[in-house]
């Protein structure tokens, strides 16, 4: 029996690739930072911040940048967005 396949999640209409462990927490880290709130960020503050064997310096040079040209992000979008990265 076959299994259902996956679809990416998407933003709007735009499908966008899914993030991976290190990556999700820079972003909720970013997020986290930039003060904003609710419960995934309380449990996350809870439980992921406080956890001090992760070395986010280390995730933030490996992760904290998008490439200019072999990345997953429709041309379009990703016009829009170079100039704020």
């Amino acid at each position: 029996m076959k299994s259902p396949s996956k679809k990416a999640p998407t933003i709007g209409l735009v499908e966008v690739p899914a993030l991976g462990l290190y990556e999700s927490r820079l972003l909720m880290k970013k997020c986290f930072e930039k003060g904003l709130s609710g419960k995934a960020l309380e449990i996350f503050t809870q439980e992921i911040i406080s956890d001090t064997s992760i070395d986010w310096q280390t995730l933030e040079q490996k992760y904290n940048f998008v490439y200019s040209k072999e990345h997953a992000i429709p041309d379009q979008l990703f016009d829009q967005l170079k100039g704020n990265l």
